[in-house]
């Protein structure tokens, strides 16, 4: 029996994995192991003098937020962060195609550069032996779509066009280098926390003002754009005569069901045989399935206030979204091949901070955790696994992110004040996949976020790399994380005894 963690805040105890030193990894074949990152988080130049913009282009110029700049200059010479990843005994990277790249015009076809240059990455992965996950949206679209495309009615077949567009060029530049087209899609990153950080706290880029109403008609875009790019990537391979895809959206997982698996309830239920006047008892069924697994991690407090908020931003999910609702009973089966969830902190409750006169001063949010300050639950990974599981309609579940943001500042780095580091936290949510996958759940993949340090929405402050970067100068690559822990190593050590069915080895390095 693994005793409780005790150096780390709030007390952690892992479940008892001495069954793996006898029984081997509970994986199925062909797990995805893997790690993750984003096109502009990474690639650097968007916005540059002669370069695509994007959204972020305008608040980057104007000193609101610090400039992405050259990122790791994965568009220039990717290798660098494939060779990392496969060095990890890694089967998988997660990253995205950007649509200011692809299509820096209006009206405009795909830049054909720009395919050819994400193919080449798609082509890295494979010689590597690393599965591409690619994400079509990942935060990002481009500047010439305007300040607020989320309100506007037109944007769900704008990105339809562009998803399939994207799909096909790709699938096809890939043809021309003797590969097969991607596999693994997701369409929108995080549509809940998307609409939320542009329409009802002050994150992302936007021209109109905050309010209710506009994330719930963000919010509804989003989704129903989702359908139409799902529709709309199947559609290019059956086509093209390419194999079926597998295509879904990710959630940032929340222990409120109206902004988590929800969202994923409502695109399930047509292919499951929910007439539409159903939809409100049906999801009431699910909510309560929902909640019931995940009590234990947020607790009753923590659950009355997302209830609340639940009522305030969509009382009622179905007439709430109504023109996701539309878009899915406008068409025939399911509107995701899989289930992924990123999991960081799922309870509202533990976002929220005592104000100081220090936050007023340097914190947009004031009442709000820094992505350094947010707490770490191990255990709410195996919960909302076990959550999102039907037994009675199986699907894989994909962990598209799960990291742990530790913080530098200046060129200091600065120690959690709750005592996790890195290594730990791998272990422990390893720990928790793999206790759900004994206990059934059809776990496909875990995509460590992220790879190395990266541009985080506006600031280099948090770091969450495997692989720290060292900004100071010319960007360049550590060989440990920005706290000064060999992560990676602790990451290969994991992954490689587990895809060899080490048992014993596994165990020792979950320890």
């Amino acid at each position: 029996m693994l005793g409780p963690v005790t150096d780390v805040r709030p007390p952690y105890r892992p479940p008892d994995l001495s069954w793996l030193a006898g029984e081997g990894s509970p994986l199925p074949d062909g797990f995805l192991w893997g790690a993750a990152v984003a096109g502009k988080q990474v690639e650097g130049g968007l916005g540059a003098p002669g370069e695509p913009e994007d959204q972020w282009a305008a608040w980057e110029r104007s000193g609101r937020v610090e400039p992405s700049g050259e990122g790791v200059r994965f568009w220039i010479e990717p290798e660098p962060l494939l060779d990392l990843a496969a060095g990890l005994g890694l089967t998988a990277l997660r990253t995205s195609v950007e649509w200011s790249r692809l299509q820096p015009a209006s009206g405009a076809g795909l830049d054909r550069d720009a395919v050819g240059r994400y193919a080449a990455i798609v082509a890295g992965c494979r010689a590597r032996g690393l599965e591409p996950v690619l994400t079509l949206h990942h935060f990002t679209q481009p500047a010439w779509l305007g300040t607020d495309p989320w309100l506007e009615a037109w944007m769900p077949e704008a990105f339809e066009r562009y998803a399939e567009k994207a799909a096909r060029n790709l699938g096809r530049a890939l043809a021309e280098r003797g590969e097969a087209p991607v596999r693994w899609w997701l369409t929108v990153n995080e549509p809940n926390i998307l609409a939320l950080l542009t329409y009802v706290f002050p994150g992302h880029p936007r021209g109109a003002g905050l309010s209710v109403a506009r994330f719930r008609r963000a919010q509804d875009l989003i989704m129903a754009a989702h359908v139409r790019g799902y529709r709309a990537v199947h559609r290019a391979y059956t086509e093209e005569g390419w194999p079926a895809p597998m295509v879904s959206f990710n959630t940032y997982a929340r222990s409120g069901y109206h902004q988590d698996l929800g969202l994923f309830e409502l695109g399930a239920a047509r292919a499951a045989g929910v007439p539409r006047h159903a939809l409100r008892d049906h999801l009431a069924v699910e909510r309560s399935r929902f909640e019931s697994e995940i009590a234990g991690l947020a607790g009753p407090t923590s659950m009355r206030v997302e209830a609340l908020v639940g009522r305030i931003l969509l009382p009622d999910l179905a007439s709430s979204l109504p023109t996701y609702v539309d878009r899915l009973y406008a068409g025939d089966g399911p509107a995701h091949d899989y289930l992924a969830l990123d999991h960081y902190v799922p309870p509202l409750s533990d976002y929220a901070r005592m104000p100081s006169a220090r936050t007023w001063r340097e914190r947009t949010i004031p009442v709000g955790a820094e992505l350094w300050e947010t707490t770490i639950r191990p255990q709410g990974l195996r919960m909302f696994l076990r959550a999102y599981h039907r037994p009675d309609r199986p699907l894989p579940i994909l962990v598209a992110e799960n990291g742990m943001a530790t913080r530098v500042r200046g060129g200091l780095r600065r120690d959690r004040a709750d005592g996790w580091r890195r290594p730990a936290f791998l272990r422990a949510h390893v720990g928790e996949l793999l206790q759900a996958a004994r206990e059934g759940v059809p776990v496909a993949g875990y995509l460590h976020w992220s790879l190395v340090d990266n541009w985080e929405w506006g600031s280099y402050e948090p770091r969450f790399g495997l692989f720290g970067v060292d900004r100071r100068g010319a960007v360049s690559i550590m060989d440990t994380d920005a706290a000064g822990d060999d992560s990676g190593g602790t990451y290969r050590e994991i992954v490689e005894s587990l895809r060899e069915s080490d048992g014993p080895r596994a165990l020792a390095a979950l320890v």
